[in-house]
């Protein structure tokens, strides 16, 4: 396997002026427990100051209702995400295939709960495999029969609150339309939560995601790994979005509102970022940088591949298809014929709209059998914590909990 054990996190003691840890509270979930466990399952976590709904198919942050699914800080009402997931791309053959927790464009979704084996059974039944759910650490019945355990039978938990689930995107008439091509890739999702210091304000995305082609035989090229996000914060048609590089080093993408919310206590700029704290294992040689030919970090084989895209979009121009997110995700401008190589001309944003944002990191190859680990972290700040410089703050002790160097 590709993956090495150090993905889990590493528990760290920072310093005081770092950050301050408090009492630890338990909550327990939101989530509902009944005699009949729902496959396709979407619960509410808010074990910390992050309140958001979480499915076990790959999205996250969109409600029941498909409304805004995301609060911060919790019980204020004040929604950051209308909805968002994994995108991960991938060439086989001459098609360039893009699979989806979250279609930006129609809210659709491509993959399937539980192993592949299961996808026939889901679609006659979607109660067949209740062992296929969304899991939550303080649930006393998922912790019970919890699924990640260590050589000797020891549950294995890392935060206050933990989430894990497996889904797949081998089942074709999953495909959103007019693509219905695919990748043999299993995924399995934790989520890990703490209730201390400025974590509180974070949510972290483990994500193993691995070539389970059938047939053994499908190396799957060219590939990029990232996120798709249709981040509204309150009223969506006054956002911008933003990017802190800093040399490839920072890799922390934000969607921000610069407008007083209606209803809101907290005073603006209000912020949701996202961090890459570690990206796939390189291949080949990569020239991460807005010029290839002058590129400003080399990555080299085996190394970790930090952000290499981050493009915008909006409400009326977005990637339609496989091949235009395909682009976006390669750091292209897919509106510009023949397209552009421009993976970080979207970092300076100006003109407030409905925006959506895709951050992604490759290239990288996966053959039948390999997996790889890609952690990013989830983020919140506003005017009364300190905007930006609070973001980077949060940012930075992220990077440290880890225990990236």
């Amino acid at each position: 396997m590709k993956y090495e054990n150090d993905f889990k996190f590493l528990i760290i003691v920072f310093t005081a002026c770092l950050i301050i840890f408090v009492s630890l509270t338990k909550v327990l979930s939101y989530k509902k427990m009944s005699s009949v466990v729902e496959t396709h399952e979407l619960e509410k976590i808010e074990i910390n100051q992050v309140e958001i709904y979480i499915n076990n198919y790959g999205q996250y942050g969109q409600s029941p209702a498909h409304t805004s699914g995301c609060w911060w800080p919790k019980g204020s009402a004040n929604a950051y995400i209308f909805g968002a997931g994994l995108w991960v791309a991938g060439v086989q053959g001459t098609d360039s295939i893009v699979v989806n927790g979250y279609n930006t464009e129609g809210w659709g979704d491509e993959f399937m709960p539980g192993p592949w084996e299961h996808n026939q059974d889901h679609l006659i039944d979607p109660q067949s495999h209740p062992e296929d759910r969304l899991y939550v650490s303080t649930v006393p019945e998922d912790f019970a029969i919890w699924p990640l355990v260590d050589s000797i039978g020891n549950k294995i938990v890392i935060g206050d609150q933990d989430t894990w689930c497996l889904f797949n995107s081998h089942e074709k008439t999953r495909q959103v339309l007019p693509d219905t091509v695919t990748l043999p890739l299993t995924v399995t999702r934790s989520t890990f939560a703490w209730n201390r210091g400025l974590l509180e304000n974070m949510l972290f995305f483990e994500y193993i995601i691995e070539n389970t082609d059938t047939a053994s035989t499908d190396t799957i090229f060219d590939m990029y790994v990232g996120f798709g996000n249709d981040l509204d914060i309150g009223n969506a048609t006054d956002d911008l979005v933003g990017l802190e590089r800093l040399g490839g080093q920072w890799s922390l993408g934000y969607t921000l509102s610069l407008t007083q919310e209606a209803g809101w206590d907290a005073l603006p700029p209000y912020y949701i970022g996202y961090r890459f704290l570690q990206g796939p294992v390189a291949d080949d040689t990569i020239k991460v940088g807005q010029d290839p030919m002058n590129p400003d970090t080399i990555i080299q084989p085996g190394e970790r591949i930090p952000l290499t895209a981050f493009k915008k979009f909006t409400i009326s121009v977005e990637p339609g298809n496989d091949h235009e997110r395909y682009l976006v995700m390669a750091g292209y401008d897919f509106t510009v014929t023949p397209p552009v190589y421009n993976p970080f001309g979207d970092s300076i944003d100006t003109d407030p709209s409905d925006k959506r944002m895709a951050m992604s990191s490759g290239p990288f190859i996966l053959a039948p059998g390999e997996a790889d680990t890609v952690v990013i972290v989830m983020m919140f700040s506003n005017g009364n914590t300190g905007g930006l410089l609070y973001l980077k703050q949060e940012a930075d002790v992220a990077k440290r909990f880890y225990g990236l160097k």
